[in-house]
């Protein structure tokens, strides 16, 4: 028995992807797999790629790609995991990665940047630093992304017991 730690379904819902401990010990102690159940098969296909461990995996909108933060022996990455074949194609990470999401033809995610504000990052380019989405001075908590509009939950100082606020704003995809 090994417990599903994350889970994610693909769009079409012919994909499954999970997050699982890896029961060895030594070097793989402590560490996730991913692992993807394909259409029409009873058995798992492994997707670290040479990572230690894979965080927060998200499948693309045609379920051709999975963007995953990674550990890897360099240190924390993030990476674009194509199902059929081919390397993992490396994204730069903003500082502090967490919680990718997929908006259109990339991924985005929650990062920090110089002021220590939790921010969502979108990539460009899988070769370039990703801009940020949404203004400074917010803490973002979580985020959603739908037909260009960004919608994020702000967590103000001292929260849980401080309260939090909701954001929102249009976004083009080239932003």
């Amino acid at each position: 028995y090994a417990p599903i730690v994350h889970s994610e379904i693909s769009r079409d819902g012919q994909r499954l992807a999970a997050l699982v401990p890896h029961a060895g010990t030594g070097k793989g102690r402590g560490t996730l797999q991913l692992l993807v159940l394909r259409p029409n098969s009873d058995s798992w296909s492994r997707m670290n790629h040479g990572a230690i461990s894979v965080i927060s995996p998200v499948f693309s909108p045609d379920a051709a790609t999975i963007a995953a933060l990674r550990i890897t022996e360099d240190g924390p990455d993030a990476a674009l995991l194509p199902f059929d074949g081919g390397d993992p194609v490396p994204l730069t990470l903003p500082r502090w990665a967490v919680a990718m999401k997929w908006d259109g033809a990339l991924p985005t995610c929650i990062g920090v940047d110089k002021q220590e504000t939790r921010r969502v990052y979108r990539w460009k380019d899988p070769a370039t630093r990703p801009g940020t989405l949404t203004p400074a001075g917010f803490q973002v908590g979580d985020y959603a992304l739908r037909k260009g509009r960004l919608a994020w939950l702000h967590q103000s100082a001292g929260w849980p017991t401080g309260g939090a606020e909701a954001g929102g704003l249009e976004h083009r995809g080239d932003s």
